[in-house]
């Protein structure tokens, strides 16, 4: 039987019942603290329609990794665009599956898996960006403004097909230090109202990426379901984020370092001399004038590695062959040190 109440309490109960008009307060046995009251009147704002699914401190973690894909991306694309590319991040928030899709005007959407990670997820790159970079490999210049009122060639759809792929495979990368994700490729479309990876109402993370090449300016954005993250939720820190990317070298890692180092080329030049010319003594030139440089027979000549000197070197013959020995080490302490000083 439960506890009977005593005539104070009831007494209590029915004091605490607000008159009309009154303001609702929250009732309280006459022992009880006023604090605890209080504390009870506290409320926090919730959003039944657009509910967060991630900390703010997870959400960090997500910037953090998704910021080394676009530094990866930069990297990878700039030799083969010809030209500074930068993938910076705009936002990364949490919003519905439907909101998401709404914001998405002329694009071209991947859907993508990627184990042990259970879901589809959606890489979209806006058209202008994508035939841009389908322009810049094909040799032109083109413009991210230029659109085309058709549906895309097979032969483009291969070669952006490849681009996505390179940009997956940064994705795996960027997130190695918390997962081993193996993404690939599951269909593609360019309308968003038939891509439909989750119901509308759904959770998602969406990571908004402003990318520059050369002077244009195009847009990105990667779709992460909240419920394909969950199971890696407890890995989602920015303080195992920074741990787990600062891991100490291995004798493995330091083996390939090597190894990929031994296979780097770089260019070596070696400097005879300078020489101080007049116009009027250039334009007179002729096959037999002898030019006198600055530097004797007897002193010791630069070696550039890169551009930077490197090297003291004495010239000489092997064979037929010039030639030079290297004799020492120039120890520079600033990039622009003068040739020559040890």
């Amino acid at each position: 039987m439960g506890e009977v109440l005593t005539q104070a309490e009831i007494e209590a109960l029915l004091a605490g019942v607000p008159a009309s008009g009154a303001a609702t307060q929250v009732a309280r046995k006459p022992d009880e603290p006023a604090a605890a009251g209080r504390r009870r009147q506290t409320v926090r704002e919730y959003n039944f329609r657009s509910p967060n699914k991630f900390s703010r401190d997870q959400l960090r973690a997500l910037q953090m990794v998704h910021e080394t894909f676009g530094r990866q991306l930069s990297t990878a694309f700039a030799a083969s665009l010809r030209s500074p590319v930068h993938f910076d991040i705009v936002s990364t928030q949490q919003l519905p599956y439907q909101e998401f899709m709404d914001l998405l005007t002329s694009s071209i959407i991947y859907i993508f898996s990627a184990p042990p990670l259970e879901g589809p997820m959606l890489l979209e790159i806006h058209s202008g960006l994508g035939l841009y970079i389908l322009e810049r490999l094909l040799g032109g210049f083109g413009s991210m403004t230029a659109t085309v009122d058709r549906a895309l060639t097979e032969i483009e759809r291969t070669i952006l097909h490849s681009v996505a792929e390179r940009m997956l495979d940064a994705l795996a990368s960027a997130w190695s230090a918390m997962v081993d994700l193996r993404p690939r490729i599951e269909g593609t479309e360019t309308d968003p109202q038939f891509v439909q990876i989750v119901q509308p109402t759904e959770t998602i993370v969406a990571v908004l990426f402003e990318v520059k090449i050369g002077e244009e300016t195009g847009t990105m954005n990667l779709c992460m379901p909240c419920v394909v993250l969950e199971p890696i939720a407890s890995k989602l820190s920015a303080q195992q984020w920074l741990t787990s990317t600062r891991k100490p070298a291995t004798e493995q890692t330091i083996a390939a370092l090597q190894a990929r180092l031994a296979q780097t080329t770089a260019e070596a030049s070696v400097v005879l001399g300078e020489a101080r010319l007049s116009m009027r003594e250039l334009v007179h030139l002729k096959p037999g004038d002898v030019i006198v440089l600055d530097r004797s027979t007897n002193d010791p000549l630069v070696m550039r590695i890169a551009g930077r000197p490197k090297f003291h070197v004495r010239p000489g013959l092997v064979g037929k062959r010039m030639a030079v020995r290297v004799e020492s080490l120039i120890r520079s302490t600033a990039p622009d040190e003068e040739e020559g000083n040890p």
